[in-house]
């Protein structure tokens, strides 16, 4: 084999090393998942859709909202996570979500090679693009459909910009789906509406589309509640906040911006005006809200991803000019580092994990309760509802947990805020539909204040939660005798599943 020979066969090997360490930083980022504080109310909720075999309206979970109608958008998402949960435990919910992650970014990337990328820059913008938001990945949330989604309708957008309309037709299919399983269908909605108005074409598939999202169980109703919770206002909740620059995230939005708007100033490539409108609108999206960062990750991608590849070729040209020798060690480096990404991926996938500095759950609290089959009415710490939900609902019911503007009202939400920091009239949620039971956070000031008050007494404590009961109720004497028989649990590492 002469020498160009070697360098092409060297060359393949190290275009292939480079993308088998990429897919496995893929599959490592994707599988490490954590317990979020939303996950234990999917999997409430989807499992008590498979046993009762239709969508719960009159909230069961609630005292304090008890038969009143609940919209839950996500309910086709929650059926999937408890179905899979059903046969394979934690680890198939790992491997789900990395599973549609993944493909996620499989779709991209074959994208931005038909585009004329080569492998290396297709993976170098993936990578770069991807690196600042990785802990997105971390939750197990019904929003990462709507990524894979969002993630198509980009695409269905720039195949009909580009003369190829076929696939506008099956939009209205995947809308319907969509519309079951996340509210981020109004965002795909809304831009390929937008593409429609700008181009002056193609508004009846919009509608179309718009109509395909009422097939749900809610009809009109989905579309008036995502109007009203998307309106208002959410400043307690950080993903809810505009991105921030002073962050890791927002310091990688302002750097991805920048090469967005480097690429298209300076790419040889054809730019229509509609293509920079849309770029612009997903751009926008981090700016109302940071859990919109994928999105315009996404929007990268389609509309700037050619452009910035073809800027820095204009600059760039060939490699850096490793010798053969070198190329094959570093390409040996980058097999092992990718298989040892894949072995560690692999383990992960059988943990969701709980981490303390992320989220802290009332676990030895919550055991206790399960152990002595307590039942009645719970205030709970706002975190925690969907957590003790999932381990004890329907036969305790909870003051408030995550669904938030879904089910209860801003009085009762703004109560629990004040009970939680110990604020006003703090106590005005233990007199609604009279609990005989609370579960709070050693972090806040609300264990403090639940000490001193009249009528309740400590039943159980440790480092991370107080469960208090009225003095009248038998269940204070009870979970005290329990919590003397038990002693001391430990926290475990992953989720209590």
């Amino acid at each position: 084999m002469g020498l160009q020979g070697l360098e092409r066969r060297a060359s393949g090997w190290w275009d292939l090393s480079l993308t088998c360490l990429f897919w496995g930083a893929v599959f490592y980022a994707c599988s490490l998942t954590l317990a979020d504080p939303d996950l234990w109310g999917h999997l409430r909720f989807g499992r008590d859709f498979l046993a009762s075999g239709r969508v719960i309206r009159e909230d069961p979970y609630s005292y304090l909202t008890a038969g009143r109608l609940w919209i839950n958008h996500e309910w086709l998402a929650e059926a999937v996570f408890a179905a899979v949960f059903s046969r394979f435990g934690p680890a198939g919910l790992v491997i789900l979500k990395t599973a549609v992650y993944g493909l996620t970014v499989w779709i991209g990337r074959r994208f931005l090679l038909r585009r004329g990328l080569s492998p290396l820059r297709a993976n170098l913008l993936l990578a770069l693009s991807l690196l600042p938001f990785t802990h997105h990945f971390g939750a197990l949330r019904p929003g990462v459909f709507s990524f894979l989604f969002f993630l198509l309708t980009l695409l269905t957008i720039h195949a009909a910009e580009a003369g190829e309309r076929r696939s506008l037709w099956l939009t209205p299919l995947f809308f319907a789906f969509w519309a079951n399983l996340h509210g981020g269908f109004a965002a795909g909605l809304g831009l390929l509406l937008l593409w429609a108005l700008l181009r002056r074409q193609w508004l009846g598939g919009c509608l179309g589309c718009a109509l395909a999202t009422l097939v749900n169980p809610y009809g009109i109703s989905l579309w008036l509640f995502l109007w009203r919770t998307a309106t208002g206002p959410r400043w307690d909740i950080s993903e809810w906040n505009p991105i921030s620059v002073r962050t890791i995230p927002g310091a990688g939005y302002v750097v991805l911006l920048a090469c967005a708007i480097l690429g298209f100033a300076l790419s040889r490539r054809h730019l229509s005006r509609t293509q920079l409108a849309l770029w612009a609108v997903t751009a926008l999206l981090p700016l109302l809200a940071v859990r919109h960062s994928l999105f315009f990750v996404m929007g990268l991608w389609v509309f700037a991803g050619e452009h910035i590849a073809d800027a820095w070729d204009r600059f760039h040209r060939g490699d850096a000019g490793l010798g053969v020798r070198a190329r094959a060690t570093l390409a040996g480096l980058h097999f092992a580092a990718a298989a040892a990404l894949a072995v560690v991926a692999w383990r992960q996938c059988s943990c969701i994990r709980m981490e303390p500095e992320v989220s802290h759950y009332p676990v030895r609290a919550v055991a206790l309760l399960k152990a002595g089959g307590a039942h009645g009415n719970m205030v709970v710490h706002f975190d925690w509802g969907e957590y003790v939900l999932h381990h004890l609902g329907p036969r305790v019911r909870v003051s408030m947990d995550g669904r938030r503007e879904t089910i209860y009202s801003s009085e009762v939400y703004r109560e629990h805020l004040d009970f939680i920091m110990g604020v006003g009239r703090w106590d005005a949620v233990l007199n609604r539909g009279r609990p005989e039971l609370a579960l709070v956070s050693r972090r806040f000031p609300e264990f403090n204040l639940m000490s001193g008050k009249n009528g309740w007494g400590l039943a159980y404590a440790d480092e991370e939660s107080g469960l208090f009961a009225r003095q009248d109720s038998p269940w204070l004497a009870a979970i005290r005798e329990l919590a003397r028989q038990r002693g001391p649990g430990r926290e475990p590492a992953c989720a209590d599943l």
